[in-house]
């Protein structure tokens, strides 16, 4: 089935934890996302990064953390 098919082109909503987005190797894996997406005709991508330090803090705070 190719994206441009799917209702809405298959938007995709993702997260990752950022230390497996540190250094080169992290850009290199979120550049080869980006590229994937766009040649398979993506038309919405999200992409949240966080660590477990950052998600507690906003557990305990969570007014400061609103978007």
């Amino acid at each position: 089935m190719r994206v441009e098919d799917l209702t809405a082109g298959a938007p995709l909503d993702l997260r990752f934890s950022a230390s497996g987005l540190k250094g080169e190797t992290g850009t290199d894996r979120l550049a080869g996302l980006i590229e994937a997406v766009v040649a398979m005709k993506g038309n919405m991508l999200t992409i949240t990064v966080t660590d477990v330090k950052e998600l507690k803090a906003a557990m305990e705070d969570p007014e400061n953390y609103r978007h």
